[in-house]
């Protein structure tokens, strides 16, 4: 393995821009291109189930009675005043009234009130897939902009869509937010590492754009690989960044300390990097691969490589 990691370096070295361009190009045309990860992530559990679980047969038995191609969510309306009135009720109807004109609702149907009358229900038909639909969030949304225009003078009525696809969108937009906020602050922690590591501000940098451009492109990738029934759950993407920059970060920082190393025995910059690729190889905790025992070793006792990559650290930061 050294060997072809040794010719992958010269060529990497060799074509080092084409390389660069055609990573940047490659990852464009994904973003662009390919579906993401929230287009087909699947919020329902049901679906990682295998075919011969009791409860999937039910549901596939019970298929041909249900609308297939319709999701539905629950509109509620509640007054603070006590029991609903029939100028409520008025109001409420004219509510539902502008919310059949909503694109991609296709009825709603009212359900009754609750036992105090405080409240009513009613059932929304939308002609949208109820998980990973961009139409469903449109439609959400549109449906819950209807809400303020249709209780003008009524402030002490209340409209609210919630359940099925309702809550789907919800969720999916709190899921997209919280992966944002683990994507920055995985990015932020681990560039404060490698600062603490390389005490420099170019290196940790150099380190960390592989790992993120990784990332940018094997989430379309994975998104895509859905369509030959690959299953992409909803926490797939938050350990999809945590693996791909805490590995790749991992190896880039091994990788850079073994380019040192070569740098302070004599070689050229370039060559360096091929024979930090081929010690890689020999030195990469692979599973099940002879270099793993090496690794544990060096992992037990301090090689004098891993010393001298300690020496290059200090010697550069002094």
């Amino acid at each position: 393995m050294g060997n072809a990691l040794r010719l992958l370096g010269r060529f990497a070295v060799r074509f080092r821009y084409a390389v660069v361009v055609a990573w940047l190009v490659g990852t464009g045309l994904a973003i662009n291109f390919l579906p993401s990860l929230a287009e087909v992530e699947q919020n329902n559990n049901s679906t990682f189930l295998p075919s011969s679980e009791p409860s999937i047969k039910a549901a596939d038995l019970a298929a041909p009675f249900q609308p297939t191609d319709l999701a539905t969510a629950t509109l509620v309306a509640s007054s603070d005043r006590g029991p609903l009135t029939s100028a409520d009720y008025t109001t409420i109807g004219r509510a539902e009234t502008a919310i059949k004109k909503v694109p991609k609702v296709v009825k709603i149907i009212n359900l009754g009130a609750s036992k105090n009358g405080r409240a009513s229900e009613s059932l929304v038909e939308m002609d949208v897939a109820q998980f990973g639909d961009p139409e469903a969030d449109d439609a959400v949304a549109a449906v819950r902009d209807t809400f303020e225009p249709s209780l003008a003078g009524a402030s002490h009525l209340s409209l609210h869509l919630t359940g099925g696809v309702a809550t789907a969108v919800d969720q999916a937009k709190q899921q997209e937010k919280s992966q944002y906020l683990t994507e920055v602050f995985s990015s932020l922690l681990i560039l404060l590492l490698l600062i603490m590591t390389y005490r420099s501000a170019l290196a940790p940098i150099v380190n960390l754009i592989p790992p993120v451009i990784v990332l940018g492109v094997a989430g379309p990738i994975i998104a895509e690989s859905s369509k030959i029934g690959v299953s992409v759950s909803s926490v797939t993407k938050a350990m999809l960044t945590v693996l791909v920059l805490g590995a790749g970060t991992d190896y880039g920082l091994f990788l850079i300390l073994r380019v040192r190393e070569e740098i302070r025995r004599g070689l050229e910059p370039k060559e360096a990097v091929v024979e930090a690729m081929a010690e890689w190889a020999n030195r990469s905790p692979l599973p099940h691969s002879p270099s793993s025992a090496r690794f544990s070793a060096c992992w037990r006792r301090p090689s004098a490589s891993t010393a001298a990559s300690a020496r290059v650290l200090r010697s550069e930061s002094a």
